[in-house]
């Protein structure tokens, strides 16, 4: 999807990955200071997993929303069933 941005392709699918990414990122800022422990890193995990729910929330899209069918075919070992 970074590839196709760079291309400045602007799909729905592209347009709501990059908006996902910049929310969760945005999101996800606070787990820069935790310490690089086991525990810091299962917190970073946690928070990045709440990140992602809540930007899929936030623009009201799901999963699916957020890759072009082009990607999704070209990478059947990433995207299982669920994204066709």
């Amino acid at each position: 999807m970074l590839e196709r941005l760079m291309k400045g392709e602007t799909t729905k699918y592209d347009l709501e990955f990059l908006f996902h990414e910049t929310i969760e990122a945005e999101m996800c800022e606070a787990a820069r200071n935790l310490p690089d422990t086991p525990e810091g890193r299962n917190e970073a995990l946690r928070m990045q997993a709440e990140a992602h729910r809540n930007a899929l929330e936030r623009r009201n899209v799901t999963e699916r929303d957020l890759f072009h069918p082009d990607v999704i075919r070209s990478n059947p070992d990433i995207f299982g069933p669920f994204f066709r």
